[in-house]
């Protein structure tokens, strides 16, 4: 008996019942019409047996669908069906001519069931069942020993000995026959059915390895078949901020297959994302594969490199601040004191000498750029040794509205600029207050500088993406900074204003990174700036 598993053999049951469904009626319903002249005794509707045999047939396909019910029943249903088959095809034959009946080719439809089902274990029985029936139903023909039925074909010509036996033969080879080859064809369909599922089950077990590596890949995955888009990976939707759902959408595929297209030449660039705008760098490569004369496929790898290009950035400016602040440190140990002395002998000399009206200005002129030389010093000292931040706990909007109330004495203020602030985190943070007044008095000082006439200047303190970190917020509406200047804007020296040293922006860079944060811009010329700073709620060492 074959080996099957329940859901293989039940998907084979119902087949089998199907087609012995089917050809019962085709061939029950052709064979009468082909010789209802020849019997037309046998389809009077008044003969109850033959209608009870067809009834009979299609009530059992009844019960074979019960005991389909329960997985335990299975292999009794199968026996059950093909003892039903034997029945049937006895009683067709038995009812119209026994051997001579067109209907013992019924028996062969049963080997071909059994086969399917038991191999050929099943086949032999089945065919030696029938040929036995067979032999019963000739030897009848001879002596007349078995009951007769009213309405039955009786053929009173008893047929020569050496007829019968040919008969007998010709049955029982040709059953045996059937059976044989049936069962070969049944052997052969399940070990070419055990490939298949062997074959499908390895494929499914490359799919799912294939899929989890795809998935968990770093880079994004993108394939187009004949221009279509088929599939991405996560890492690819996150890329492009597109959600999975979409990829069918015809023209969010068309749009992503002609900027991979466009980049792919010059092997990445930038692109802006389809959901936000934001901006990012990436590389690409791009494999075409080719199946036959119509199938093409466009398989795209994608590496975001923006953190990295961030992170290569920071180096970059991390190396410049520490130049820096080496040489920060002996400009200001050479400097320093001579200055101290020039200035201490220029007041000195002021407040022992009686200058005329122009010489005092001139004077006063020197002492005020003394001054401002040596508060560059201590600004470049800043630099070569940061005093780490002293942490405690802070109210954000607190210190926020300290610094606005005093940028609002500043020379650059005007009363047509308004600043707001809104306050959704309602919570404290661990950082150096001192530090952070300087932080946001240098970017509302920036704010207030690039608003060249009426503006508003909005301050938002939120809670970030991130787990534990706040979010602050500083947005204007002043003249805004060009795109290609964004990546600088956080070196030292570097300003796009004529009369600023260029130092503030560092120094809020260099207290934001102290404070394990970050700082990110975005601007449009003309149309303002908005600075966000992220910063730990509570403090992490280290």
């Amino acid at each position: 008996m074959q080996t099957y598993s329940n859901e293989n053999f039940r998907t084979r049951l119902i087949w089998v019942m199907l087609f012995r469904i089917i050809i019962v009626s085709l061939l029950l319903v052709a064979t009468l019409m082909r010789h209802i002249r020849e019997f037309e005794f046998i389809v009077k509707l008044n003969s109850s047996f033959i209608v009870l045999i067809i009834i009979s047939a299609y009530l059992a396909s009844l019960v074979y669908l019960y005991l389909l019910r329960q997985a335990s029943w299975y292999r009794v249903s199968a026996i059950t069906q093909i003892i039903g088959d034997i029945i049937f095809a006895s009683a067709l034959c038995y009812f119209t001519g026994k051997d001579g009946s067109v209907f013992t080719i019924f028996f062969a439809f049963a080997i071909i069931i059994a086969s399917i089902l038991f191999s050929r274990a099943g086949a032999y029985i089945i065919a030696t069942i029938s040929s036995v029936i067979i032999l019963i139903f000739a030897v009848d023909r001879q002596f007349l020993f078995l009951p007769y039925i009213s309405g039955m074909v009786v053929d009173n010509t008893k047929p020569p000995l050496d007829q019968m036996v040919y008969s007998v033969f010709i049955h029982v080879l040709a059953y045996f026959v059937i059976a044989q080859l049936s069962s070969f064809l049944s052997v052969e369909l399940k070990t070419t059915s055990e490939r298949y599922y062997e074959q499908k089950r390895d494929y499914d077990i490359l799919y799912e390895q294939y899929k989890t590596i795809v998935e968990n890949l770093s880079d994004g995955v993108v394939l187009f078949k004949n221009g279509k888009l088929m599939y991405m990976n996560d890492v690819a939707a996150d890329i492009f901020e597109i959600n999975k759902a979409t990829q069918n959408d015809y023209e969010i595929g068309e749009k992503m297959r002609d900027t991979l297209q466009r980049l792919s030449i010059s092997s990445g660039g930038e692109i802006s994302s389809f959901a936000t705008g934001s901006n990012k760098i990436i590389s690409v490569k791009h494999r075409r594969k080719t199946y036959g004369k119509d199938d093409i496929e466009d398989i795209y790898i994608i590496s975001d490199l923006t953190e990295s290009r961030r992170m290569q950035d920071e180096i970059v400016r991390s190396e410049k601040l520490a130049s820096i602040g080496k040489v920060a440190t002996g400009f200001a140990h050479e400097i320093r004191n001579p200055l101290s002395s020039i200035l201490g002998s220029i007041e000195l000399i002021m407040r022992t000498t009686k200058f005329e009206n122009e010489n005092n200005t001139l004077m006063n002129i020197i002492v005020k750029e003394l001054l401002r030389v040596n508060e560059l010093i201590e600004r470049f000292l800043m630099f070569a040794r940061p005093m780490p931040p002293k942490f405690t706990s802070v109210n954000l909007k607190q210190i926020v509205s300290e610094v606005v109330e005093m940028i609002k004495f500043d020379k650059d203020y005007r009363e047509g600029i308004r600043i707001e602030i809104e306050d959704e985190l309602m919570t404290d943070i661990m950082a150096d207050p001192s530090m952070m007044k300087q932080v946001f008095w240098n970017l509302l000082k920036n704010s207030v500088q690039a608003i060249k006439e009426d503006g508003e200047i909005m301050i938002t303190i939120k809670k970030g993406k991130d787990d534990g970190f706040a979010e602050i917020e500083v947005k204007d509406t002043g003249c805004g900074i060009p795109q290609t200047e964004l990546n600088k804007i956080f070196d030292p020296f570097y300003s796009t204003k004529e009369k600023s040293i260029g130092i503030g922006l560092s120094i809020i860079h260099s207290i934001i990174k102290e404070h394990k944060g970050r700082i990110d811009v975005d601007s449009v010329v003309n149309e303002g700036t908005t600075f966000r700073i992220m910063l730990p709620i509570e403090h992490a060492e280290g």
